[in-house]
């Protein structure tokens, strides 16, 4: 049995050893009782920090639970899913192991607005079929035989016995609420629903699709209806090709400042229902896979602002139109530092030292490297002058934390500056000052001219 429950205090619920517990206000929750109606096998709560209703529940041939409800709990336990949370209320499907241990399978499904599940059943070969109404638009769709066509719409969804893809949703539908609340499988081409129907106020004309209708008209406010199903499309169960040769702005595994890289493909194939569009993500793992959500149409795709680091990876499948999805195609890692790199460090003069005038005129200057935590350190830009505070401009000087002055001029203000700059071009906003330093040569006197001997005589070895 589903259903859900209001939380008053932890431990209120009967809950088994091997239960999930996640506990909020409003909670789903699975229980199997034994067949004589003695014991409860297992119990167990099923949710995320918000509301979680649990509404139908199916058993499949392998004595799996599978539930169906609706939820807006963004950390709502998922696994192998489809779908991520979208917005507000989206319906779940919950697929738990027969002793009740572990979630097998987890998925939301829904659009923009409210997507509520409210009945789940079976098929001879565990396809999962669920149902209920969705206020989306954009709720997912393969090949549908209706339209979006008043406030809420009946959906009806069909799921692969793998749990890999949708195999057919589907919106039904007029002008007013509609919401089935009943499902039964007779075949996997048939299917019947059951359901209510609600004229709004304001409409003056009311539309429900109808095909050799009982009653061609409404009752009431609010009717019953019933419909069935049946399938005449062709199947479509072969995945699409890949998107192929992957081409990024920046190099793999070679650090840049650019946050934004830019990924484009070759378009794939699909000879059956055709190419629907492409699901693609971004994240730190090396081989994720997209959910069956079509993200674009397009044929590239820029990644969100992403932060420093060296493990940012892109992947990306092809869906059909049928709701096959291809094989993952991984790029990356991609690395990006738009860090700064620190200042250098203890700065020190094995010639000279400071405000002590020397007359050696070059100076060496030692320093301890700088750090820098992502890309590391590529090197230094080095300036001399006879100003205290100059900065350096971005080019390198030198790899190393030594260097040597030029031959300076006398001064005792001579200052060196040092500025660091990281493998992905990010130099230091200011620099390292290290002086004054005092530079004071000898002036040697300039030889004399114009001499002249006292008397124009000439003395043999004797000179001036």
């Amino acid at each position: 049995m589903t259903g859900s429950t209001v939380f008053v205090d932890q431990g209120w619920f009967p809950l088994t050893n091997d239960s999930q517990e996640n506990w909020n206000e409003f909670c789903s929750f699975i229980m199997k009782i034994n067949a004589a109606g003695t014991e409860v096998v297992y119990s167990t709560i099923i949710g995320g920090g918000l509301n979680d209703f649990g509404e139908g529940i199916a058993v499949d041939q392998q004595g799996n639970a599978i539930m169906t409800g609706y939820g807006n709990s963004e950390d709502f336990p998922l696994k192998n899913q489809l779908y991520s949370y979208k917005s507000e209320f989206d319906a779940f499907i919950v697929q738990l192991s027969s002793d009740g241990s572990e979630v097998l399978f987890s998925t939301f499904l829904g659009g923009t607005k409210d997507d509520m599940a409210t009945d789940i059943a079976l098929d001879q070969d565990n396809n999962i079929y669920i149902t209920g109404k969705t206020d989306s638009i954009d709720f997912p769709m393969i090949d549908p035989v209706g339209e979006p066509g008043g406030l809420n719409d009946v959906f009806i969804t069909k799921v692969s016995s793998d749990q890999k893809k949708l195999s057919f949703s589907s919106y039904i539908g007029g002008t007013g609420n509609d919401e089935a609340t009943s499902i039964h499988v007779i075949s996997s081409d048939s299917i019947v629903l059951a359901g209510v129907t609600e004229k709004p106020i304001s409409e003056t004309r009311f539309f429900f699709p109808t095909v050799q209708p009982i009653q061609e008209n409404m009752g009431g406010k609010k009717d019953a209806f019933i419909l069935k199903l049946v399938s005449d499309t062709p199947m479509d169960n072969t995945p699409p090709t890949l998107p192929g040769n992957l081409i990024s702005s920046v190099q793999q595994q070679t650090w840049t400042r650019q946050t934004q890289i830019t990924i484009s493909w070759a378009a794939a194939n699909d000879s059956d229902s055709g190419v629907a569009g492409y699901s693609y993500q971004w994240d730190a793992i090396t081989n994720s896979s997209p959910d069956l959500t079509v993200d674009t149409t397009q044929l590239q795709s820029i990644s969100p602002a992403l932060s420093s680091g060296n493990t940012h990876y892109f992947h990306i499948r092809t869906i059909d139109k049928a709701g096959n999805a291809s094989q993952v195609v991984h790029s990356g890692p991609f690395y990006i530092d738009i860090d700064s790199p620190d200042l250098p460090q203890s700065p020190f003069s094995v010639s000279h030292n400071l405000n002590v005038c020397s007359t050696q005129s070059t100076i060496d200057i030692q320093w301890s490297a700088s750090n820098d935590t992502h890309s590391g350190i590529a090197g230094y830009a080095i300036l001399w002058d006879t100003h205290s505070g100059t900065i350096p401009s971005g080019q390198i000087t030198t790899t190393d934390t030594q260097t040597k002055s030029p031959q300076l001029n006398n001064s005792t203000s001579h200052y060196i500056h040092i500025r660091a700059v990281d493998r992905a071009g990010n130099w230091t906003s200011s620099a390292l000052h290290y002086g004054p330093f005092c530079i004071e040569r000898s002036q040697i006197p300039d030889t004399p001219t114009g001499l002249t001997i006292g008397g124009g005589l000439f003395f043999q070895n004797h000179y001036i």
